[in-house]
């Protein structure tokens, strides 16, 4: 280690003059008293000894200072990261043989770089994941390579970039920046896709109902540089169902969906394939299946209004007729003397607490307000809690007495999905030629909007039903919603009117129709449209709340469709013997992977739920599943009085493959986070020149302040009181 030493003073300070100065007076001083004393010599000593404690003071206020830098020569290490995960066996790097090799063949190749390294570099090389493990966490590799010990240049990582587990790698370029680690990342594979066309279902929900219309959602990728044609054939239990001839674009991603409609209860296997195309480079990516539980479901659905309009008496009877919907209604007459609504499934009031309220799955609430024969706030209170805390449905159905514009001020206000105009009327605008609604690109994927059995038939039959002639003063979709449907032609500066709203609030749902004439579209069909819209929404508002129910609560989940590997968060609603919200408990959830025997297994384990404020019974808690399959979720007490079970099927992230193309934009960020270097695999002879600036170690540069060192104070304590004392013994004092 090589050091250069350095002496520095402050000079050019005001206190350092002025003691110079003084120190002059007090040389000239000394000299005229010691030529006063004839030079003798014990007076000239202590004039010497004056003399030199002054000189030390002028030092002091000079600051003296050395400065020296000491260049290491230790050699600089590095850490070599190479991945030998699956997408690294794909065969799309030229080799020496002039042949196409695999990305991991052809790193091996290229290790003559390491030859043109100096000594003042040293390499450490790590391997990481396997071709049989199925995933790349390249997050968890980064952040383990930061936490070690051994000093570190930086990090040298060869890699495809692709990863499909864990966070995202970027999240651990940021530390390493923090440490000064950077990243010289080398690309392996090309970013040009190998010939192929790839299927895989979509995220689904793993639960649905008897005779409801399912949607199916799936994926195709065309990676041939030309056009295909590709015939999708879906199978339930391995038998043939139905057909969709696609054409694909060079390049293009298509989601494309499959509408089944069960009509028995029973644990199913749906599957897509398509047949294996001349000069595909994989096979296994063709077919995929996933899983669905179809259950048969008693929904509890009530409706409010004020007055007996069309939309009530047509929502009313079509849901009368559906056997899976028990239906209770709410009429409040706005006329006193014709007092409250009568008839089958009439109630003569709105429930009296919030337990007689937690059983209803579904609540529409028409043109009624806040007042007098009308909701209470207590009441609106609690219907909030229903939809917040229960994961219940609540459909909004304005009408022209725009009753609804007085629950904005109400707790209510907030389950809204839209803006009202407030410039508007609050009874609505009434058109002048009936109008229609015009599907969105998201309402024509939904299944909320599915009228017809395909997308063409849909997209005619939403074209061809009657209009309305009047809407609600609705100004913009708040944020969070989705817009299904809007005004075919009136507008404002946001754009066209939202009419047709979906919005998440809490654990469940909120549907708004800015219209009272969907009960138009029976002209001529009767039921047909007009039951099938409503009887989807009602079914889709309760989805969360029938995936897992019993006698004494039920339990809910999300994400609809949980990922192994990611948190799942729990929500149990518990009731006591007497059908109401069980609070002041302390539930303990066990979750466990069926099919595993061991007790001491890592696939199971126990969470205690904690109690939500409120009253509703609802606790909550969250466990992160580690791999894919079907979950065995129980809640209960200490003393055994609850058992509350359920079954949750936990998707597993799709495995890496090979054949995928390389993801050099993933590598680009992660070097140019760390302030590293990205190569690319035609600059890999660059490599050993980039490692040389990073080896070039800065010098530790030391300081050491003498003005203020103990020393100097120790050194003129003592001698300022050992030139006190000779004055003394001189009889000068």
């Amino acid at each position: 280690m090589m050091m250069n030493l350095e002496w520095r003073w402050s000079l050019a300070n005001g206190w350092f003059w002025g003691s110079l100065i003084l120190f002059a007076v007090i040389l000239g001083f000394s000299l005229w008293n010691a030529h006063q004393r004839r030079w003798a010599a014990r007076y000239v000593f202590l004039e010497a000894w004056r003399c030199v404690l002054a000189l030390a003071v002028v030092a002091a206020v000079a600051k003296p200072e050395t400065w020296w830098e000491a260049s290491p020569n230790e050699p600089t290490r590095f850490l070599v990261l190479t991945d030998h995960s699956a997408s690294m066996e794909t065969k799309d790097m030229p080799l020496a043989s002039g042949e196409l090799g695999s990305r991991r063949a052809w790193l091996g190749e290229q290790e003559s770089w390491q030859t043109e390294i100096g000594p003042q570099v040293i390499l450490e090389a790590i391997d990481f994941e396997s071709p049989e493990s199925g995933v790349t966490d390249l997050h968890a590799v980064l952040m383990e390579a930061g936490a070690r010990d051994t000093d570190l240049g930086g990090i040298i990582l060869f890699s495809d970039g692709d990863w499909n587990a864990g966070s995202a790698p970027q999240d651990a370029a940021l530390a390493l920046r923090r440490k000064g680690l950077p990243v010289i990342a080398v690309a392996a594979g090309r970013e040009e896709a190998l010939p192929d066309v790839s299927l895989t279902w979509l995220p689904m929900p793993k639960t649905t109902v008897v005779d409801e219309p399912t949607r199916l959602p799936f994926r195709l990728e065309n990676r041939f540089p030309r056009e295909v044609e590709v015939t999708v054939t879906f199978r339930v239990d391995a038998q043939d169902t139905d057909e969709l001839t696609v054409l694909l674009e060079p390049g293009e991603v298509r989601q494309e969906a499959f509408l089944w409609k069960p009509t028995e209860e029973a644990e199913y296997t749906l599957g897509v394939e398509i047949p294996v195309l001349p000069g595909e480079t994989r096979e296994d990516n063709n077919a995929d299946d996933v899983s669905m539980t179809v259950r048969r479901d008693r929904l509890r659905v009530l409706l409010v209004d004020s007055e007996p309009r069309w939309e009530f008496r047509f929502l009313r009877n079509a849901l009368m007729r559906d056997p899976g919907v028990e239906v209770s209604c709410l009429l409040y007459h706005p006329h006193p003397e014709m007092g409250m609504g009568q008839g089958p499934g009439y109630l003569e009031a709105f429930p009296e607490s919030m337990d007689g309220l937690t059983g209803y799955d579904v609540v529409f609430l028409g043109d009624v307000g806040v007042g007098e024969r009308e909701l209470t706030e207590e009441q609106l209170g609690w219907l909030r809690g229903l939809v917040e805390r229960q994961a219940s449905g609540l459909v909004f159905l304005p009408g022209r007495r725009g009753g609804q514009e007085r629950l904005l001020r109400s707790p209510m206000a907030d389950l809204f999905p839209v803006v009202l105009e407030e410039s508007a009327a609050a009874t609505g605008v009434q058109e002048s030629q009936p109008a229609v609604l015009e599907l969105t690109p998201v309402g024509r994927e939904s299944v909320l909007a599915l009228l017809g059995d395909d997308r063409e038939e849909n997209a005619v039959i939403w074209r061809s039903l009657p209009g309305f002639s009047w809407h609600a003063p609705v100004s913009r979709a708040k944020a969070g919603s989705t817009v299904l449907a809007v005004h075919e032609s009136s507008r404002n500066r946001y754009g066209r009117l939202p009419l047709l709203v979906t919005r998440p609030f809490g654990s469940g749902k909120v549907l708004y129709l800015g219209t009272d004439g969907a009960w138009r579209w029976r002209r001529g069909v009767e039921d047909l449209y007009h039951y099938r819209f409503w009887s989807q929404v009602a079914r889709w508002m309760a989805y969360q709340r029938k995936l897992a129910e019993g006698e004494r609560g039920r339990i809910i989940h999300y994400p609809d469709v949980p990922m192994a590997g990611r948190e799942v968060a729990v929500h149990a609603t518990l009731l006591d013997h007497h059908q109401g919200p069980l609070v002041g408990a302390e539930p303990v959830l066990t979750w466990r992977l069926e099919g595993e025997e061991s007790d001491d297994s890592a696939e199971q384990g126990t969470v205690a739920l904690t109690g939500m404020d409120g009253g509703w019974g609802v606790y909550r808690g969250a466990f992160t599943p580690p791999r894919g399959g079907r979950y065995r979720l129980s809640v209960g007490l200490a003393d055994g009085s609850l058992d509350l079970r359920a079954t949750v099927e936990v998707a597993q992230p799709p495995r890496e493959a090979t054949g995928d193309p390389a993801r050099p934009e993933v590598l680009r960020a992660l070097a140019a986070a760390t302030k590293g270097q990205y190569v690319p695999p035609e600059s890999m002879d660059s490599l050993a020149s980039l490692l040389e600036p990073l080896a070039e170690l800065e010098p530790v540069v030391s300081r050491r302040e003498w003005w203020r060192h103990p020393a100097l104070l120790v050194f003129l304590l003592l001698g300022f009181t050992g030139y006190w004392i000779a004055r003394k013994r001189l009889g000068l004092v």
